[in-house]
Parts: structure tokens; C-alpha cells; sequence
């Protein structure tokens, strides 16, 4: 897994899909410090958040083509040999996120999980007064004794406020549907991402179409079948895909892994960022971070070890094998 140049092939779709997802949560957590310690108000960072996404949207589409200008042929010929035999993968796991984002989407209320959490409340707390934390979200009166800071610089109300407003719909449509639809749709470009790191030849060529689908699938199944309780992250996908455990879980920390299986450690440095912008960590450090240096810490020793066996069998102090 962790050998020779196998996982330093290029970008993808997925690639630009999830490094967008990241980057659009930085951008928030920069516009959110903006409006909670600098006195901004909701609708004075809705229209500076509004100019930043859309300059970060126009830069990934002229990087996009040039990115696909450049790798045509490989992107032909990678879906000539997809096309050869898989159709019926294709076709099953298509299926399956379809099914899937139609439960998300239809589900009663009743289905969403929100015990210990206070997302929708925040939300219309924020529309309501045009202000960051300036009332408790339950009560509506002010803070009597503050607010935690870590609690107060994750930045995920505040995306939700900013999509409530730009796209003029109800609070709970944006968050118990279409975020969670989206978060599934980015799982599974996550994984897709992971699968592609994995399922390599000797070549760093993405082999084996099957091997890649049919464990995507796997995981999804997995994932059907954890549905049965809070902490399980099927259930975070289909009953909570809203808070900030579910996007880490889901997003952040396949997609991160799979950056470092190919050895795109400063890009991967960027979920370890996003983790600490949506979730409660310790001072920044996160699951995403542990993960990053337990990685890198066993690639070492695999190379390690490997330099070793290889210094014996080249200064003839090997075993002769039979």
C-alpha cells in the first residue's frame, strides 16, 4: 500500500469536488470569525460570502479545464476500459445512491436524529436577529454566562444560515435534506477517491474498475447496516447528515486517507484545517490529524523495514530461498 510510486497519480473529478467542499468550509469559517468577532452582521457576510464562493467557483472551472485539457487521452482511455464488462456495477451502485439520496430527501421529520443538537434553532436564531450568538437559540434571551469559543468559531450554522438566505427556503429543507443528500453524494466521492488510492497495479494505474465499484458498494452496505445507532457512521449518513461528525466521519477523513496513500500531504493538511472549523477538537487536533500521523508514521516504517530487507538480499547476507 504504502510502496514505490504508485500513488502519485494526478487529480480527479472527485478530487476537485471534495478539495471545493473544504475549501468553501474554509471560506466560511473565515467569513463566520468575521461576523462573530468582527461585528459583522448576517446579511453583511452573506454577500461577502456569496463574492468569495463565487470567485472560488470560477477558479476551479478554469483549473478544471485545464486540468482536463491535459489529460484527455488518459480520461478517454480510462473510460473505454470502465465501459468494458462494468456496466452492470456501474449501473448497481448508481442505483443504490439513488435510492439512498430519495430516503434522505422523503423522510419525515420524525426520522432525523437531533437529540443534543441545536443546528435548526442556531440557524433561525441567526436570521432572526442578523447577528451571531447574540441570543441563547432555545430561550431568545442573551447570554447570561457566554458562550464556549470552541463552540462559538465552528462555522457550520453559519453555512447553513448563508444557504437558508441565498437559496430562500426553509431552514429545515437546507438542513435535514439537502445537506445530508449532499453529504452522501460527497461520501461517495470520498470513497471513490479512497478506492482509487487503493486498487492500483505496479504502474500507479487504476487497474481493476470492479475491485474499485464492488467496494464502494460494500461500504455502502456497511453503511445500511450500521443504521441503528447514534455514533455508527450509517447512521450519521442517514439520519444526521447534517452535523459536523457526520461530514469528518464521511468526507474528511476517507478523502484524507486516500491523499496520503498518494502522497499529497499538504493537500491533505487542508481536511485536517476543515475538521477543526466543523467539529470540537483539541486545540485543532483532531481525528483527521491523528489518522495524518499514524499514516505517515507506519509508511516510514514500511519503507524502513523495506530499505532493510533490501540492503541484506543486495549485500548477499540474505537467504537463499528454495
Amino acid at each position: 500500500m504504502f510502496s514505490g510510486k504508485t500513488h502519485t497519480q494526478g487529480y480527479t473529478g472527485t478530487d476537485f469536488l471534495l478539495t471545493g467542499v473544504v475549501i468553501c468550509v474554509m471560506l466560511t469559517e473565515a467569513i463566520h470569525l468575521y461576523g462573530v468577532y468582527g461585528g459583522a452582521s448576517v446579511t453583511q457576510c452573506v454577500r461577502l460570502l456569496g463574492g468569495l464562493f463565487a470567485a472560488a467557483a470560477l477558479s476551479g472551472l478554469v483549473i478544471c479545464a485545464v486540468q482536463r485539457l491535459k489529460s484527455r487521452e488518459t480520461m478517454l482511455s480510462a473510460v473505454s476500459k470502465a465501459q468494458t464488462g462494468q456496466a452492470a456495477v456501474y449501473i448497481g451502485f448508481a442505483a443504490l445512491i439513488l435510492f439512498l439520496v430519495e430516503f434522505i430527501i422523503l423522510q419525515v421529520d420524525n426520522n432525523i436524529y437531533t437529540d443534543g443538537d441545536m443546528t435548526i434553532e442556531t440557524v433561525n436564531t441567526f436570521i432572526a436577529t442578523d447577528e451571531f450568538y447574540s441570543v441563547e437559540p432555545l430561550t431568545g434571551a442573551a447570554y447570561t454566562q457566554g458562550l464556549p469559543s470552541r463552540i462559538k468559531i465552528l462555522c457550520l450554522p453559519s453555512l447553513y444560515t448563508f444557504l437558508t438566505i441565498i437559496f430562500n427556503m426553509s431552514s429545515t429543507v437546507i438542513v435535514w435534506r439537502a445537506v445530508p443528500a449532499f453529504v452522501l453524494i460527497c461520501t461517495a466521492a470520498a470513497y471513490k477517491s479512497l478506492a482509487d488510492a487503493i486498487f492500483l497495479d505496479g504502474h500507479g494505474n487504476q487497474s481493476d474498475y470492479t475491485k474499485r465499484n464492488l467496494f464502494m458498494m460494500l461500504v455502502f452496505v456497511v453503511f445500511l447496516l450500521g443504521d441503528y445507532m447514534y455514533g455508527m457512521d450509517g447512521f450519521l449518513l442517514l439520519e444526521s447528515g447534517f452535523r459536523g461528525v457526520s461530514v469528518r466521519n464521511l468526507i474528511l477523513l476517507p478523502y484524507m486517507v486516500s491523499l496520503i496513500l498518494r502522497k499529497k500531504r499538504l493537500h491533505a493538511a487542508l481536511c485536517i484545517i476543515a475538521e477543526a472549523c466543523i467539529t470540537w477538537t483539541l486545540y485543532g487536533a483532531g481525528v483527521c490529524l491523528f489518522a495524518a500521523v499514524g499514516l505517515t508514521v507506519a509508511e516510514y516504517f514500511y519503507n524502513f523495514v523495506q530499505r532493510k530487507k533490501d540492503d541484506g538480499t543486495y549485500s548477499g547476507k540474505g537467504e537463499s530461498h528454495v
